[in-house]
């Protein structure tokens, strides 16, 4: 397992979960949109100069679409930032428009769709990880994918959960930096040329590597283990080429599985909700506002400065014009730092107009597909190109 660093107790003992954000329906009367180009309307210059309870209050005085509630628990989390905005380089193989892939519209997508309901016999799907004090939805969204891929394109036969600790520990500055964020190209990457072994939950047995860090705060139904820090990062352990002791199904190496390809969806609704209900779940990345940190309630629409991006995994999608469209989350990753108890963790609901999902959300999806075990061959000269850039 890895170890904390910089490890302090929460003041106000904060969760710091992953948060699944629920695949619910919605309310029996609709909920109104406020105005109908809302979505394409930038931020106030003002408000992303604003922080704390100054935020929350504009927040909850200029709009109705969504509740903003104060903790003091996010002021120490937003101290790691150091009032900077933090940029994310993308790697050479994410700017490529030759991983853009086009999908055909055969036929008009459905209204919804549920890919836990569509293939039923793929375990993978519908589970959500609790990253723990881990800030490593860069690995993690890619891994959950590509095990859903896995078991839909061999028709259930492969069951497993693929090791997010395997590129947390050993993809390097390729894929980003540990517990600290990343680049889920770099691990789209690692997974085509590298493989991952199979993996699972904390302590789990029957698979090569499980993931390192136990969940944190209380969960319903699960072994607790221990509060959440929300001033510490845990450190991956160390890449090692073999399996955690007394598996032995198989070696390291025969246990991984390869991508034969990644690609990148272009930005048409469509077209993604066409692309996840044929091949399976996607991975996405959307811009995260200081002030999602306060969420309440509601249907989100940015107002503070940018944070950092954020990864999910969408595996379902509900067409919305006229009402808001709920979407799971594979990474919410300390947006319960914020209040204040370890009480377990409610259905969690980020309710996101379409519009605005496929002018943010779709902008850097990417997937593995046509899953095929093989032995790459691994371009040194290109993984150093790609190292000495991202250092740059």
């Amino acid at each position: 397992m890895g170890s904390l660093e910089n490890q302090q107790p929460a003041s106000l003992h904060g969760m710091l979960i992953l948060i699944a954000l629920a695949v619910t329906t919605l309310a029996e009367k609709p909920l109104p949109i406020i105005q109908d180009d809302l979505t394409s309307q930038p931020a106030p210059k003002e408000a992303e100069q604003l922080r704390g309870e100054a935020l929350v209050n504009y927040v909850n005085q200029h709009q109705t679409l969504w509740q903003a509630e104060y903790s003091p628990d996010v002021e120490a989390y937003f101290k790691q930032y150091d009032g900077r905005k933090v940029e994310e380089k993308s790697s050479k193989a994410a700017r490529d428009p030759k991983r853009v892939r086009d999908v055909v519209l055969d036929v008009e997508p459905p209204e919804s769709f549920d890919a836990r309901e569509h293939w039923p016999n793929c375990p993978s799907i519908p589970y959500i990880r609790d990253q723990s004090n881990c800030v490593g939805a860069y690995a993690i969204a890619p891994a959950s994918a590509f095990s859903d891929r896995a078991c839909i394109q061999s028709n259930g036969t492969i069951k497993q959960h693929y090791s997010a600790t395997e590129i947390l520990s050993c993809c390097g500055n390729v894929c980003g930096y540990k517990c600290h964020y990343g680049h889920p190209p770099g691990a789209w990457d690692f997974i085509q040329k590298r493989g991952i072994p199979t993996g699972g939950r904390y302590r789990e047995k029957g698979v090569c590597k499980p993931y390192a860090f136990p969940p944190c705060g209380r969960h319903a139904n699960q072994p607790y283990y221990e509060d959440c820090w929300p001033n510490a990062r845990w450190i991956p352990p160390p890449c090692r080429t073999k399996c955690q002791p007394k598996y032995r199904k198989k070696s390291y190496y025969e246990d991984k599985l390869y991508s034969h390809a990644w690609y990148r969806l272009p930005k048409d609704e469509k077209k993604i909700r066409t692309e996840i209900m044929t091949n399976g779940p996607v991975v996405a990345e959307f811009s995260l506002y200081s002030d999602l940190f306060y969420y309440k309630g509601g249907i989100y629409k940015y107002v503070g400065e940018t944070m950092r991006p954020l990864r999910r995994r969408l595996d379902e999608h509900r067409r919305a014009l006229t009402n808001p469209s709920c979407y799971p989350s594979e990474s919410f990753s300390r947006h319960r730092t914020l209040r204040h108890t370890n009480e377990r963790a409610p259905k969690f609901k980020v309710a996101v107009l379409h519009r605005h999902l496929a002018r943010t959300l779709e902008r850097k999806i990417m997937e593995a597909v046509e899953i095929k075990r093989h032995s790459p061959e691994i371009n040194k000269k290109e993984e150093l190109r790609e190292v000495l850039q991202l250092i740059a």
